[in-house]
């Protein structure tokens, strides 16, 4: 099997609207015949109760590793950068850094690793997939399941603070070897914003990818009584 370091903050069994496209990717790359290895956080003792759900354990492939680090929130720095003046898009890679690359670095102990599987948001853990690439030589492959400078859903601080996330967001698309995203508009915004990546490196993998509707599915069977909708979000 081809091993892949698969990144993942949010994974099972932490039930929020980012865990279940990463959970069932790992167990796709499975079936194709891949080894991920999973580095995640220790939900359990970083989330309250109310988010943890255990049945998720059991969608998992049992023969997948799953590395599950220590994670401490620091108050005063959260504050500061999710308050909107921070160059910094979320505190996530300041707070995981030190105990996340001395687990990555261990695993390539263990394995060998042929790419690095980022999966974004917290978008500053793209920092972390460069770092992985440059440091140990591997493709990197980023999954986006958001927009990153166009997703905040509120106003920046300033003109400056999106052109500093747009520059990290640049940076991150040209250390990238393959990027996914979840949406054609996704994939659009991104190459407008940055024309110099190069278009190859796009590709387009749905939510719901195992049993994927056309996007047109609603126009072409208006007439139909029962029409399927499909949604993934919080």
């Amino acid at each position: 099997m081809i091993d892949i370091l698969f990144i993942a903050f949010e994974f099972a069994p932490l039930n929020i609207g980012g865990v279940h496209r990463p959970l069932r990717m790992v167990n796709k790359l499975k079936s194709l015949g891949y080894n991920p290895v999973v580095i995640t956080i220790d939900a359990e003792k970083v989330y309250n109760k109310q988010k943890i759900d255990y049945t998720l354990n059991e969608k998992i492939d049992p023969s997948i590793s799953i590395v599950k680090t220590d994670y401490q929130k620091k108050r005063w720095r959260r504050k500061f950068i999710n308050s909107g003046y921070s160059f910094s898009p979320d505190p996530i890679y300041i707070e995981w850094r030190k105990e996340a690359e001395k687990q990555i670095t261990g695993a390539f102990g263990i394995y060998a690793f042929k790419a690095a599987f980022v999966t974004l948001p917290p978008f500053s853990l793209g920092t972390l997939g460069i770092w992985v690439k440059q440091k140990f030589n591997i493709p990197l492959i980023i999954d986006m399941r958001d927009a990153w400078s166009l997703w905040i859903t509120a106003p920046y601080a300033s003109y400056l603070h999106f052109l500093n996330i747009k520059r990290q967001e640049k940076r991150l698309l040209k250390n990238a070897d393959v990027i996914l995203a979840t949406s054609h508009q996704t994939i659009q915004d991104l190459q407008q914003l940055h024309p110099e990546v190069p278009a190859e490196k796009y590709f387009f993998i749905p939510n719901g990818f195992e049993d994927y509707l056309q996007e047109t599915f609603a126009m072409q069977d208006a007439k139909k009584e029962v029409i399927k909708i499909g949604y993934v979000g919080s």
